[in-house]
């Protein structure tokens, strides 16, 4: 009896177990992966993708990218300063756009291309085009500027750059990892004939010339300058022979954005500023 009586517990306590099962399975909610699947479902497809965490945080603003890169984008202590950042400023405020609407962010540029790519970026300033950025990057139709490069060493070096880079064939040329520097050195390094060194940032271009880890770097001269003279140590380096290369930059905006009424805002504002001579007063502010 006793046993019969264990026997039938259980069994009534499976199918109980089982029952209740089958009422909670019957009544949960659809998987949202069904949803968005469901042609007929209004679910943001925004709402499914994973953004970058920074970028999440500032949710509506246009998020504007920039190197620090002085004189011309200087970036301190989380301030940004520069002709560049305030033409840029200048030219947001004509299209429309307030302060808060928008905000400067600073990345290492291998970074900022990767995030501009993604859309985890809305723009970049001062960026050279060339036709593998085309595929992810709508470029301004106004320039943003142009530098000349120029090889530099230490002012006691006596390294020679004739005007032909066979001349530098022996030694490590240091540059900033996915700077778009100019057409001869695209060619040059393609070539594998010259030994080229990357640095993650122009900072830490500059400071292994300093320190002796490359005897020449590549790079704007007024930019290096400029960085050295906050450290006092502008007279360590000197420029070598002529131009090696020039690069035209203009601003670029993410494809995967489709931001082309805030591109064709931006390229109207630039083309007014430099029809009235902001830009030029502007640059003036700085280099005379």
């Amino acid at each position: 009896m006793s046993y019969c009586f264990r026997y039938n517990t259980r069994n009534i306590l499976l199918i109980t177990l089982l029952f209740i099962l089958f009422i909670c399975v019957g009544c949960s909610p659809q998987d949202s992966s069904d949803q968005i699947d469901d042609p007929d479902n209004t679910v943001d497809a925004e709402t499914v993708t994973e953004k970058d965490p920074e970028h999440q945080a500032d949710e509506g603003k246009i998020l504007i990218a920039a190197v620090n890169f002085p004189p011309f984008e200087i970036v301190e202590n989380g301030e940004f300063s520069g002709p560049g950042i305030e033409i840029v400023t200048e030219a947001f405020h004509r299209m429309g756009y307030s302060e808060d609407s928008y905000e400067f962010v600073v990345y290492p540029w291998a970074r900022i291309l990767e995030m501009v790519r993604a859309g985890d970026i809305d723009l970049v300033v001062d960026i050279s085009l060339n036709e593998e950025r085309q595929e992810f990057i709508s470029f301004s139709k106004e320039p943003f500027t142009n530098y000349d490069k120029h090889f530099i060493t230490l002012a006691d070096s006596d390294i020679i750059f004739t005007g032909d880079i066979k001349s530098l064939e022996e030694y490590t040329i240091g540059v900033v990892r996915d700077y778009r520097i100019g057409p001869n050195y695209q060619e040059d390094r393609a070539s594998g004939l010259y030994d080229f060194e990357d640095a993650s940032s122009f900072e830490e271009n500059i400071h292994k010339l300093i320190n002796g880890r490359v005897p020449v770097i590549l790079d704007t001269t007024l930019a290096v300058l400029s960085h050295l003279s906050k450290e006092d140590n502008a007279d360590l380096v000197k420029t070598i022979g002529p131009a090696y290369d020039s690069t035209t930059t203009y601003m670029g905006f993410s494809k995967v954005l489709n931001n082309i009424e805030l591109l064709e805002s931006y390229d109207k504002a630039i083309q007014e500023m430099t029809e009235d001579g902001t830009i030029q007063s502007i640059y003036d502010k700085y280099f005379k």
